[in-house]
């Protein structure tokens, strides 16, 4: 979610690379998290032919 409630959607690359950066810093605070994720998260409104739909099993 970002800091308006509104939910994000972000790519597999994007969270592998933050998840990259979390094992590689080990403990990190949250600052440090926001910081790094803002730098790397694209938040740009894309369209809905480019968002994968996500359904129910």
């Amino acid at each position: 979610m970002d800091d308006r409630g509104k939910f994000i959607y972000i790519t597999s690359d994007e969270l592998q690379a933050v998840a990259k950066f979390i094992n590689q810093r080990g403990r990190v605070s949250k600052a440090e998290l926001i910081e790094y994720s803002n730098k790397l998260i694209v938040l740009e409104s894309q369209s809905a032919e480019h968002v994968p739909e996500v359904t129910g099993s």
